[in-house]
Formats: C-alpha cells, sequence, structure tokens
C-alpha cells in the first residue's frame, strides 16, 4: 500500500481468488480474534472495538458478533451518507435473514468477529467458493455447532462495489451466482431456498483449504478469473 499501515498490521500480497485471501488471513492471524473483509469494503469508526467489546461481553468463544451490511452501489459524498443508509436498516429485518421473511431462519452476516480458536474448529472457508457467501456456508456451520450471533445496532460495514470495476462492468456476477449456486446445493433439496427446503446437514463434506507453499499464489478448487 501507498500509505503507513500500523504497527500491528500486516500487509499480505496474494492474487488468489477473494475467498483464499480471506482464508490466508485468517491463517496468518496472531491474535484472538479475526475478522475476514476485503479491500472494497469500509467499516464504520472505532468498528472492531466496539466488535470486540461485545465479542467480549458474550463471554463464550463460538460466539460471532456482526456489524450491519451496507451494499453501496453508487459513490457516496461522504461518510455520513454512508450512516443515514446505516440507520435505516434494521438488525432484525429481512437483510440479515438467510431465508428472508422467515422469522424461523438462520441469522447471516457479512462483517463478523470470531475467535481464531472457532474458525479453526468450523474448518474455514470451503475451497470450492470464489468470491461470496463463503461467509454464509460458515455462518450455517457455526450455527450448527452452537454458535450465538449477535448484531452491534451502531456499527456498520460497507461493501463499496463503487470502487471495483468488476462490479461496475459486471463480470463479478459471474461468480456471484455460480457461488450462491455453491450454497444452495450444499444446504438445500432441489437448491431451493426455503425454510422448508433446509436440510440441516450437507449434502457433500467440507472441503478446506491446503495449507501448502503455493497457498499464496496459486487459488484452490474453482477460480473464477483469479491464478
Amino acid at each position: 500500500p501507498d500509505f503507513i499501515l500500523p504497527d500491528n498490521f500486516h500487509f499480505i500480497y496474494s492474487n488468489t481468488k477473494p475467498v483464499q485471501c480471506c482464508e490466508i488471513a485468517a491463517l496468518l492471524c496472531t491474535g484472538e480474534t479475526m475478522l475476514a473483509v476485503t479491500d472494497d469494503c469500509h467499516l464504520s469508526p472505532y468498528a472492531l472495538d466496539i466488535l470486540y467489546d461485545e465479542y467480549k461481553k458474550q463471554n463464550d468463544y463460538k460466539s460471532i458478533v456482526a456489524s450491519k451490511y451496507v451494499g453501496i452501489t453508487n459513490t457516496p459524498s461522504s461518510i455520513e451518507e454512508i450512516q443515514k443508509q446505516a440507520d435505516a436498516i434494521s438488525i432484525n429485518g429481512d437483510e440479515n435473514q438467510l431465508i428472508s421473511g422467515n422469522p424461523n431462519s438462520i441469522k447471516t452476516y457479512v462483517f463478523g468477529i470470531m475467535s481464531n480458536k472457532f474458525f479453526k474448529e468450523i474448518g474455514g472457508f470451503d475451497k470450492r467458493f470464489i468470491m461470496v457467501f463463503g461467509d454464509m456456508d460458515m455462518q450455517i456451520r457455526a450455527y450448527l455447532m452452537g454458535s450465538k450471533l449477535t448484531y452491534c445496532e451502531n456499527v456498520f460495514g460497507a461493501e463499496r462495489k463503487d470502487l471495483c470495476p468488476n462490479w461496475r462492468e459486471g463480470t463479478s456476477k459471474n461468480w456471484s451466482d455460480t457461488d450462491h449456486k455453491r450454497l444452495r446445493s450444499l444446504w438445500f433439496k432441489d437448491e431451493i431456498i426455503s425454510w422448508e427446503n433446509f436440510t440441516g446437514k450437507r449434502t457433500s463434506e467440507l472441503k478446506s483449504f491446503e495449507e501448502n507453499d503455493t497457498l499464496l499464489d496459486i487459488s484452490q478448487g474453482p477460480k473464477g478469473q483469479w491464478d
């Protein structure tokens, strides 16, 4: 990066697919907790402090504490504009339901802090995902292992699609559709996302990333447009 990072931050270069980059960061993380986030995302001020404080209050290493998700498609004029969009989102609304409109549905998250210990117990990301929905797959596994998901009302994570050429050009939709199909095939009968079709059991075993000498350089599993 062309700016100075804090002493406790480390820049890791990898040209692999987005889900693998998140896995790499988690594997190299040495702290108590981790949060997988990519470089097109923007967290609200003091987000990490607030999320971590809430995580400690839960007093359970299986807890996951998440922020509101804001999808940005048009370039905002200021952080205040993003904050207004975040304020309009209900943490109890459909935005956080895996199955929209169903009160029994598993809650999901995009920007969630969890313990490194629990991340390893879950098995990390499934390497068959390319860009998105790997975190939702992980949340379902966490839910079935007794994890509690808590939301912080005053924290947001904004996905800046306006800054990402792949989103603007529409090429990312291919990988998003592929990953969504993968999520449906793993957890839902007939690949239909409804509470009645949720199996509660994976249709195939987890395929974790292999920790080898090429992890930083070569994408494992389906890779989309990445190396």
